[in-house]
């Protein structure tokens, strides 16, 4: 059988150690801009909800938000209203930590 030695380390490429030991902020393709200021997020699934909070940041294809409504979800879609932009976004990630929630979302349109 051919093949490495049993015990010998497989050492990734050079792209690839770069890669894996990159930020989140260098693997983005857009650019992030900071900003603060009041949003407001409306859905009517499972039924009517209108949540205040902060904008974190945003792109031109998504934003990132703080606030209090734990039960937002992966894959929901909500209406939102901020300074940049208003329009439909799918919550694309969710992390809790005690009562202050953050969430990224890809706007739809």
């Amino acid at each position: 059988m051919e093949g490495r030695p049993c015990g010998s380390p497989t050492l990734p490429s050079q792209a690839r150690f770069r890669q894996l030991h990159m930020s989140d902020a260098d693997r983005r393709s857009e650019r992030r801009y900071n900003a603060q200021g009041p949003l407001k997020l409306f859905f009517e699934d499972p039924s009517p909800q209108e949540i205040i909070g902060q904008l974190m940041d945003y792109s031109t294809s998504g934003f990132r938000a703080v606030h209090a409504y734990t039960a937002l979800h992966t894959g929901q879609v909500v209406d939102f209203r901020h300074a940049v932009a208003g329009g439909k976004a799918r919550v694309m990630w969710n992390r809790i930590a005690g009562d202050r929630v953050e969430t990224g979302f890809f706007v739809i349109r």
